[in-house]
């Protein structure tokens, strides 16, 4: 399977990156995770209609990895930050330590992936 978006897709987007072919696995592993999703959900994984929505999100979910593997001084992600002056402290805390593959929801939602909904009917009306 084609990656949903490129090296040159990416680069568009984000700029250019240190390790080329770590930004080709990346890809190539948040097409999967996107196409798995997709299967789970019953939906077609190569629709054309859905095809730059797929190449967005696989850009983004290959941002946070590629900023994990980039190691930015302050890396995307970062859910906390504190700077003092003396002596010298510079804490911050990240939201994606490991570099995991995920999708958020607002690209859950993208995708059309939103959660399945369960309830009940009473068919003679509540009593």
């Amino acid at each position: 399977m084609d990656p949903y978006a490129t090296a040159e897709q990416y680069r568009a987007r984000y700029g250019d990156v240190g390790d080329a072919e770590a930004l080709e696995t990346v890809l190539e592993d948040a097409t999967r995770l996107i196409a798995s999703e997709l299967e789970r959900a019953g939906k077609p994984v190569d629709d054309e209609k859905t095809a730059g929505v797929r190449m967005q999100v696989c850009r983004q979910v290959a941002s946070r990895v590629m900023d994990h593997i980039e190691g930015n001084d302050v890396p995307l992600g970062v859910t906390q930050i504190a700077q003092s002056a003396g002596p010298f402290a510079h804490t911050y805390s990240i939201g994606n330590p490991y570099g995991d593959l995920y999708l958020t929801k607002a690209e859950r939602r993208m995708l059309g992936l939103g959660r399945g909904r369960m309830g009940f009917l009473y068919p003679g009306g509540l009593k």
